[in-house]
């Protein structure tokens, strides 16, 4: 997450604890794709084929990014 990145040294001192949210949610999500590697993958992406992932897969990593996308957006509230 570039933005982030960039950001990071602004939100540490204007609101560490969104900072914080922010990772512990892309976190998440990265632990949800480590379940769903594979090697060479479905046409080299490094992953399985979607069509072999499971409704409550696909579910548990929707939530995920819903949830970093509603942290992400408290972003502009802390730089406007």
């Amino acid at each position: 997450m570039e933005i982030v990145s960039l950001l990071k040294p602004y939100l540490q001192n204007k609101d560490a604890s969104l900072l914080s949210l922010i990772q512990r949610r892309d976190d998440a999500i990265a632990q949800q794709m480590t379940r769903l590697k594979a090697s060479p993958g479905y046409d080299d992406t490094g992953y399985v084929e979607y069509s072999t992932v499971l409704d409550s897969q696909r579910r548990q990593l929707s939530a995920a990014v819903n949830a970093l996308a509603e942290a992400l957006s408290k972003i502009s509230l802390q730089v406007s």
